[in-house]
C-alpha cells in the first residue's frame, strides 16, 4: 500500500489532520527532524542514480549541508 505525506501549515490543520485520520481509521505518524532529512537524502539519491554528470564530493556535501 502506498504512503503520503502531509505537511500541516499551522496547528489547526495539524488538528483536523488527525482528526480525519481517527475518522478514517487510518494509522498516522510523525516525522522527527532526523527522518525528514533521511527522506530528503533518499529523494536526492533516487534523482541521482540515472544521471550521469559528475559532483566532486566537496560540492556535494556544502549542498547537504545547506538544506
Amino acid at each position: 500500500m502506498e504512503s503520503y505525506v502531509l505537511t500541516p501549515k499551522n496547528k489547526k490543520q495539524a488538528e483536523r489532520l488527525k482528526a480525519l485520520a481517527d475518522e478514517l481509521k487510518l494509522s498516522i505518524g510523525i516525522l522527527n527532524d532526523e527522518d525528514k532529512e533521511d527522506a530528503g537524502l533518499l529523494r536526492a539519491m533516487k534523482e541521482g542514480e540515472n544521471d550521469k554528470r559528475k559532483v566532486s564530493l566537496k560540492t556535494f556535501f556544502k549542498n547537504l549541508q545547506s538544506e
